[in-house]
């Protein structure tokens, strides 16, 4: 059995990527959500990849398995949003999950989600895959799980927030390049040079810096802070086996 990891997250990593689509293969999606929808980059980028061959297999679906990722608070649509992208290509999603992990704006003084995915949380994925696996592995056919997954439609509208992008302690900075590399939108251009308009605020550039010379300020930190205390736990849809 193959297996190939193919990220999405930076400019650099979808230049000229082409997935080979084939229904011998299990797809599966992982995607962040943002204000209870999928990223909007996210879903641009799904929306630009190159499938090959999937024209040859209309009448024949290959099965994915969406995933959200979210910091705490709330998967919202997300969830059910990205499985009607991927049944409006003919892939037929047989599980779904909404995992969580440390929130973007988390930080030492303001924790939100730290350190998570624990290990509680992996093993809820373990179960997770065994099931996606046994499903493969049974006689039945293939059936899908959309209609269970939670969500609505149509889906709420995203909040909107200010330009905003994270600062530069120039006296700390030892111009590195590692948030150019990390950076999602390609909104930082040097370690200096930030698009606020382009900036997605997903923090990346804050959490890979090694002086710790990028900082973002914003008073949504303390409301999440605030809000997302309480643990949320990894929801998992499976098929019943019968």
């Amino acid at each position: 059995m193959a297996i190939e990891y193919i990220p999405l997250t930076t400019p650099k990593n979808i230049e000229g990527v082409a997935i080979p689509y084939s229904p011998n293969t299990l797809y599966i999606c992982a995607c962040p959500v943002y204000s209870g929808r999928i990223a909007p980059l996210a879903m641009e980028r799904l929306k630009a990849l190159n499938l090959q061959g999937i024209e040859d297999y209309t009448d024949n679906p290959t099965p994915v398995v969406p995933i959200v990722v979210y910091g705490n608070r709330a998967y919202d649509d997300a969830l059910i949003e990205l499985s009607d992208f991927f049944e409006a290509m003919d892939f037929i999603p047989i599980a779904g999950a909404a995992f969580i992990a440390e929130h973007s704006f988390s930080n030492e003084s303001m924790p939100i989600a730290a350190h998570r995915p624990d290990q509680e949380d992996m093993n809820k994925i373990k179960h997770f895959a065994q099931g996606i696996a046994q499903q493969l592995l049974s006689a039945t056919p293939l059936v899908s799980i959309a209609s269970v997954l939670k969500g609505n439609r149509p889906y709420k509208t995203p909040s909107t927030s200010p330009a905003l992008a994270p600062t530069v302690n120039h006296a700390l900075c030892t111009e590195c390049g590692a948030c150019v590399e990390v950076c999602p939108s390609g909104a930082i251009k040097s370690p200096f040079e930030v698009d606020a308009t382009t900036c997605i605020k997903c923090c990346a550039c804050i959490k890979q810096c090694p002086e710790e010379a990028r900082t973002l300020d914003t008073p949504v930190r303390k409301k999440l802070f605030d809000l997302c205390q309480v643990r949320q736990e990894p929801e998992i849809f499976l098929r019943p086996m019968i």
